[in-house]
């Protein structure tokens, strides 16, 4: 009856995340006409650069700050030992927060760069952002989560659209749009929240501050680690090719995104539920394995679904992408087969932390940096373009992904079935094959299969929601 229980949880929380999230991200992803028509690539590719590096810093600084407050603000004592945590979180925030700017300050009278104080601003407001959403579920406030994921996304999207089509602006107006959206929910989570009232200096703990430290702090150099494996590509890219080809690969990674947004509301959820469930539980690794296997056939299938899907979209509005980014379109597939593998990365990642083993974690982001630079460098060096830095990325988030998978192997005895694999690599490398080589019309069957497959492969679960919508509504 837990485990029941624990799923429909599961997916209830995943589906408040749906709602803020995907839907939300789903709108920004159909401003590419907009985006592509009136901001050129060397542009996009600028955009790109500068706030990869701006969210680098952040996230060094700032710790993950908010995942410790996640972990640890349910498990306080009451509301004085919930009170601890936070206030003790908040003294490491400012901390944060005065480097930061120290940084900033620095880096602004030293370097030329255009709209730096906008990059700096974007930076720390997505930190902020990203801390006050882990306060809020913490507190249990997943619906105000969720909606404030739609209040920023549309606030950035309104936002863009006067300053790009009514004032003409550049590319300065993505900077400040983001840093309007980011600035309103912060506002509303600190009241939501309670912020003010929740902290107190007498309510600041050495202990608490003692373990967010340690909880924490291998989480900002992880986040180093995972800059170089997920981020520093662009960066490359912009050094070896330019960036023209950074704003091609910015448009691709885009699509990616589709991916990635869906995985999140599913993620957000797994996180929950693997911080809240003992890791001591002899069952755990059956428990997780269960859940890691729904999730792949989840996800295997969604990717042989989308890679035709986007080229058929193409086919029917081949005004989404302005002609200008032709050259982003080759790399769409390889970029969505990448994102697929990074979505499993980080549906593993709950695990170390319920777990309690982030030096493993960092060891196997650091891996995965490591390979991930190492093949860039070596296919630039052999004259590879752009489509390096997706094989690159691909190539290192599979050896993360495979250590991952070997350490909870180890530690809870999960499990993955191997069977998957055997249809899975023939079956996407195909979809791949066919998205480059063969006509648009040929997709439409290539799609038909990938859905007919979809539905077998998740057969045993459409039954499931089925007959309890029918008993909901037998019940009525």
């Amino acid at each position: 009856m837990e485990n029941k229980n624990q799923t429909a949880g599961f997916f209830r929380s995943s589906a408040i995340y749906f709602v803020g999230t995907m839907l939300s991200k789903i709108a920004v992803f159909f401003l590419l006409p907009i985006y592509t028509a009136h901001i050129p690539p060397s542009d996009m590719g600028t955009y790109d650069t500068a706030t990869a590096v701006a969210i680098l810093v952040a996230s060094v600084l700032f710790m993950d700050l908010g995942v410790g407050l996640l972990r640890f603000m349910p498990q306080g004592q009451g509301e004085q030992g919930q009170r601890e945590v936070f206030s003790s979180g908040m003294v490491l925030l400012l901390c944060s927060c005065s480097i930061y700017f120290l940084v900033a300050f620095a880096v602004g009278f030293s370097a030329d760069i255009p709209y730096f104080p906008w990059i700096a601003c974007y930076g720390i407001l997505n930190s902020l952002f990203s801390l006050f959403g882990y306060v809020a579920r913490a507190q249990g406030h997943n619906a105000f989560f969720a909606a404030m994921g739609v209040v920023a996304t549309m606030t950035q999207i309104a936002v863009n659209l006067v300053l790009i089509l009514l004032f003409g602006w550049d590319y300065s107006s993505l900077y400040i749009a983001f840093c309007a959206g980011m600035a309103v929910t912060v506002i509303l989570f600190a009241f939501r929240c309670r912020i003010f009232s929740m902290f107190s200096w007498r309510a600041i703990s050495k202990d608490a501050l003692k373990t967010l430290l340690r909880f924490c702090l291998p989480l900002g150099v992880n986040s180093a680690a995972y800059w170089l494996l997920n981020s520093v590509d662009r960066v490359l890219v912009n050094i070896v090719l330019g960036t023209e080809q950074v704003g091609y690969y910015t448009i691709a990674s885009k699509f990616a995104q589709i991916m990635i947004f869906v995985s999140t509301c599913f993620q957000f959820a797994w996180q929950e539920l693997s911080f809240s469930r003992s890791s001591t539980e002899e069952d755990g690794g059956e428990y997780y394995s269960e859940k890691i296997d729904l999730f792949l056939r989840i996800f295997m299938v969604s990717l042989l679904v989308l890679i035709p899907a986007a080229r058929i979209g193409l086919w029917i509005f081949p005004g989404f992408i302005d002609a200008k980014y032709a050259d982003a379109i080759p790399l769409i597939p390889l970029a969505l087969v990448g994102a697929f593998v990074s979505i499993l990365s980080s549906f593993l990642t709950p695990l170390f932390g319920a777990t309690k083993r982030n030096g493993a974690l960092f060891f196997s982001t650091v891996m995965g940096a490591i390979v991930n630079v190492a093949v860039i460098f070596a296919l630039f060096a052999n004259g590879v373009g752009v489509m390096a830095a997706n094989i690159a990325f691909l190539a290192g988030y599979t050896v993360n992904v495979i250590f991952r998978l070997w350490c909870m192997h180890r530690a809870i005895g999960l499990r993955v079935k191997a069977k998957h694999l055997i249809w899975f690599l023939p079956a996407v490398a195909l979809v791949a094959w066919a998205f480059s080589y063969l006509a648009p019309a040929w997709q439409i069957p290539i799609f038909l299969l990938a859905v007919l497959l979809a539905i077998f492969m998740l057969r045993a679960e459409i039954v499931t929601v089925v007959r309890r919508l029918k008993k909901r509504g037998g019940g009525r």
